[in-house]
């Protein structure tokens, strides 16, 4: 484990663990990365833990948890936990959620929740916003409404199996 109070900057290595402030990755491969502002470029990273902003260039991440804004260019997460906004040009995530917006000029996907979205080019599996923003042509599987939708019909049958459960179970402790 490495830890520093100052800038960062590391090439060309492989750690299990990076903890420190401002950070700057370059042609490496770390387990997780913990720091104030970070940028990644041509790197993978098991998990990425910001206090600030991350910024990723050509690289991969498992996981990505920033109380700051995010931006992702022909990068790609796993997961995106995000305080502030993302920015996504030729990338993507399987699940992001913001507290801010997202905006995706060209990516995806699988589920995407925030305060707002905006998908110019790309795919989406889910959208869950109260303003989503979509352009033509972009492939949603479920916006806002179907989801709000799959959400009810979904928690309608799990109750409807509850209930079957507890009364099966009561029939068949009463004999």
């Amino acid at each position: 484990m490495i830890e520093n109070e100052q800038h960062e900057h590391v090439t060309k290595v492989t750690l299990d663990d990076l903890e420190t402030g401002d950070t700057s990755v370059e042609t490496s491969a770390i387990g997780s990365l913990t720091g104030r502002d970070v940028t990644i470029s041509v790197s993978a990273v098991g998990g990425v833990n910001a206090s600030g902003g991350v910024r990723m260039e050509r690289s991969g991440a498992a996981g990505v948890l920033s109380a700051g804004d995010v931006e992702l260019q022909q990068a790609g997460a796993g997961v995106l936990l995000v305080g502030g906004d993302v920015a996504i040009e030729r990338g993507g995530a399987q699940w992001m959620l913001s507290a801010g917006d997202i905006a995706v000029e060209t990516g995806g996907a699988l589920a995407i929740a925030a305060r707002s979205v905006s998908i110019k080019e790309g795919w989406v599996g889910i959208v869950a916003s109260p303003h989503a923003e979509i352009a033509e042509g972009v492939r949603v599987v479920l916006d806002p409404k179907g989801a709000a939708i799959f959400g009810a019909a979904l928690g309608s049958m799990i109750a409807l199996g509850i209930a079957l459960a507890i009364r099966w179970r009561s029939r068949w402790v009463c004999e």
